[in-house]
């Protein structure tokens, strides 16, 4: 009696609290065929970690009462158990441990109760349970098998019959056999008595017909669960309305029948999911302007389901791609991956998306800089100061609503403060608390900050006060002194002609790179020649011209515009008959696979010539692309490479200049803005040029030097060494062929822990003739780095430091 009403009432209690709080704080994905039950965490919430936590940790004290029941209670007397209610026990061990996902003991609990007692009652439910953990760890061809044979056996409760049923269709699910799951489903939908898993089941009978395209199937299946209503949970019957409205051939029939959904009260938890698929339907009846209203609608209203949130930003960024409008996009898409949490492939596919638009983000936002101070530019003096006046009012105006909201949000706080914790309900003194005391401490400084004991200390400095309280953009009472700033924004508008021309020819070079990246990015042949139209050529050298002119002519051929082409073809025939762009037009078929028209692929090529250390190649072939493409979009980029490449066998001092050369001649580009970052982050950190103390380290090399040219003898010197080095024992080392500059190459055996270790294998290798070289010398890992940057070898063999 004790085990009964006590450890296993208690533990049967636990074990139905923890399944409630599933089912409360777990969130199904709607958007995929659901599974049989709902056990898994398929989607997060806030605060979902705590919760999943609780919930387990209700199954593990249900576990606990089950240990202790067998533990205390069970009577093993000659080999048999006399305690009637053990198996009653080990059903809710087996029970606690599967909620819990520990799939393997539970298996053992179930096994022991078909073991130890065949009599029992709860032996179909014991089989039952046990391929249900089968089917749960993907041996679903063993559970549908067991099962089939139990079903033949007869004798099952109508329970058992709906729970039999319901792991036979999950298994074929598994092993994605549909026909056979849906007849199942079927079955235990008729049978269980639970409306809450009838309406679950259902739901997943209208998912697989919608997926056999069995509309009307699946639609009915939809309506069986609507007519439950209020006896169901809500989530069944508002995504049942949602995915019948999917089923629909009218459109406009499934949008009223969610407006009206919409409508119900009861059903605001779920306007998201709703406007949603409002909007979907409207996109389908190409009314795309109230399908952003709704998508919009939407997402404020966030609901349970985060993945809502997800697609509406997801496609809103596709949207406005297709729409060329690439910013906002790019926003959308920024917002796509604040919402990506469990899917990399998802987040890979967007972050590559999005990675391709920034390029048109930088030179849009410098377009629209450039712009706005052009259009100021152009102002009169009249024109300008009523345009700054008007500005610093509204500014000011702004400034004072500001400090209105935060000024009635601290009185509002403040009178909430006293009211929450000088309650008459406290029955202890306030300060006695140190719940409340803490508590109150927090409370007190994200309001006030850390304020000294001083007079007046509320209206007083403003020392370490919390962020609520300090005005945007400066101090806490700062004002606008109109004159003053006035006077400023006045000054800061260019007046030079130098400064104005400078500007108009940022804004020129911006237009390029667009219509550049347009055409060879995204294929929007008529964006990039709008894009061109908007340089102005007379201000700008002739082979910023040509390519611009060039590239024009291109787009109008493939958009077919053939007149406006043939003007472009004559116009640069006649005014630039010497350039290679005349040549390519007068004689196309000699250029039939011209350069011009390939060099990405001649960047790629060179840019696996750097990867293979051919340095002097890589820059010798970026020169001669260069002086050929100098206005391409690729040129910075191909700047770049070849900044790294003189890094790699000219040294430190001449990176440093290639580096300067591009921020210098390629002021508005990416490349220019990462060589900036490396000559103010990375050039100091290498800029000295002393060795340390040759024996100082702990990592050393063995350097073999050979001249470049001697390529065979280099590999065979470093296979003779491979093979030396194979036969050494209890020791790792390996070794590497490395390009010094443009006359010497370096084999080089890293891994050696000393510089007297490192001395006495050269002195080992040295005894075979094969390995005997005057050049050989030993450094140590920093030092050779140094060595690699600066190129002082001379330096360090002579040992002057």
């Amino acid at each position: 009696m004790t085990t009964k009403y006590n450890y296993l009432y208690n533990g049967n209690n636990l074990l139905n609290q923890g399944k409630f709080e599933t089912n409360e704080n777990v969130f199904d994905n709607f958007w995929e065929i659901l599974p049989t039950e709902k056990t898994s965490i398929t989607l997060e919430k806030n605060n979902l970690e705590i919760k999943e936590e609780q919930s387990t940790s209700l199954f593990a004290q249900s576990e606990e009462k089950a240990v202790l029941a067998i533990q205390k209670h069970a009577m093993n007397i000659a080999g048999k158990e006399k305690n009637p209610q053990m198996d009653e026990a080990y059903f809710l061990l087996g029970q606690s441990r599967y909620y819990d996902k520990r799939y393997t003991p539970s298996l053992e609990a179930f096994n022991y109760i078909l073991f130890k007692y065949p009599t029992s009652e709860l032996v179909n439910k014991a089989k039952i349970w046990r391929e249900k953990i089968n089917a749960k760890q993907n041996y679903n061809e063993l559970a549908i098998e067991n099962l089939k044979k139990l079903k033949n056996k007869g004798r099952l409760s109508k329970e058992e019959i709906a729970d039999l049923n319901v792991v036979l269709s999950q298994a074929y699910l598994n092993s994605k056999k549909i026909d056979s799951a849906l007849t199942h489903l079927e079955i235990a939908s008729e049978t269980t008595q639970d409306l809450s898993s009838k309406s679950r089941y259902l739901f997943i009978l209208g998912q697989l017909y919608k997926k056999l395209e069995k509309l009307d199937s699946s639609t009915m299946a939809y309506d069986r669960v609507i007519k439950f209503h209020r006896k169901i949970p809500r989530e069944y019957y508002v995504y049942s309305f949602v995915e019948k409205s999917k089923n629909y051939i009218d459109k406009t029939l499934a949008i009223n029948e969610l407006i009206e959904l919409e409508k119900d009260i009861e059903n605001r938890l779920y306007l998201n999911i709703i406007y949603h698929q409002i909007a979907n339907l409207n996109f389908e009846t190409n009314n795309d302007s109230l399908a952003i209203i709704y998508y919009n609608k939407s997402l404020r209203n966030p609901g349970k389901d985060y993945l809502v949130t997800l697609k509406n930003y997801n496609i809103l960024a596709d949207y406005f791609f297709d729409k060329n409008e690439y910013l906002t996009s790019a926003a959308y898409y920024d917002s796509t991956l604040t919402q990506i949490r469990n899917d990399k492939k998802l987040f890979r596919k967007i972050t590559k998306k999005r990675e391709s638009l920034e390029d048109v983000i930088y030179y849009e936002l410098s377009v629209k800089t450039n712009d706005s101070i052009l259009s100021l530019v152009k102002m009169s003096e009249a024109e300008r100061t009523s345009y700054f006046e008007d500005y610093l009012k509204k500014q000011k105006k702004k400034l004072d609503n500001e400090k209105e909201i935060i000024n009635n949000k601290n009185e509002s706080n403040f009178s909430s403060f006293k009211k929450n914790n000088l309650s008459a309900e406290n029955a202890i003194f306030y300060f006695y608390n140190p719940t409340t005391l803490a508590y109150g401490k927090n409370e007190f400084k994200k309001m006030w900050g850390d304020i000294k004991l001083t007079d007046n200390w509320r209206n007083g400095g403003n020392q370490n006060k919390p962020k609520a309280l300090m005005v945007i953009g400066g101090k806490e009472n700062s004002k606008i002194n109109t004159k003053q700033d006035l006077e400023g924004y006045l000054k800061s508008v260019p007046s030079s002609p130098a400064s104005i021309d400078s500007i108009y020819k940022q804004l020129d070079y911006s237009y390029f790179q667009l219509a550049s990246i347009y055409s060879a990015k995204f294929l929007e042949y008529g964006l990039s020649n709008s894009k061109i139209k908007n340089i102005e050529f007379q201000r700008n050298n002739a082979d910023f011209v040509l390519s611009a002119k060039y590239l024009n002519y291109k787009n109008c051929i493939v958009l077919g515009l053939l007149n406006e082409a043939d003007s472009i073809k004559s116009d640069i025939i006649l005014n630039f008959p010497e350039s290679k762009y005349a040549e390519i037009l007068i004689n196309p078929e000699s250029y039939a696979s011209s350069d011009v028209d390939n060099v990405n692929e001649l960047y790629v090529k060179l840019f696996e010539d750097f990867q293979n250390q051919e340095y002097t190649k890589t820059i010798l072939g970026l020169e001669k692309l260069i002086s050929s493409f100098e206005t391409h979009p690729l040129a910075p980029k191909m700047q770049l490479l070849k900044a790294a490449s003189i890094a790699r066998i000219e040294g430190f001092e001449n990176y440093k200049k290639a580096l300067e050369f591009i921020v210098k001649n390629y002021p508005n580009s990416i490349e220019a803005e990462e060589a900036e970052v490396l000559l103010e982050d990375v050039i100091p950190l290498v800029e000295n040029a002393n060795f340390k103390q040759v024996e100082n380290g702990d990592n050393f090399k063995l350097i073999y030097y050979f001249p470049k040219e001697n390529y065979k003898k280099i590999e065979e010197f470093k296979k003779s060494l491979n093979l030396a080095i194979s036969d050494l024992k209890n020791i790792q080392i390996n070794s590497s062929t490395d390009i010094y500059d443009n006359s010497s190459t370096f084999v080089v055996l890293h891994g050696l822990k000393s510089y007297d270790g490192a001395k006495g294998l050269s002195i080992i290798l040295e005894r075979n003739e094969a390995f005997f070289n005057n050049s050989s010398f030993v450094i140590s890992s920093e030092n050779y780095q140094t060595l690699q940057i600066h190129k002082n070898l001379s330096v360090y063999l002579n040992k002057k430091f």
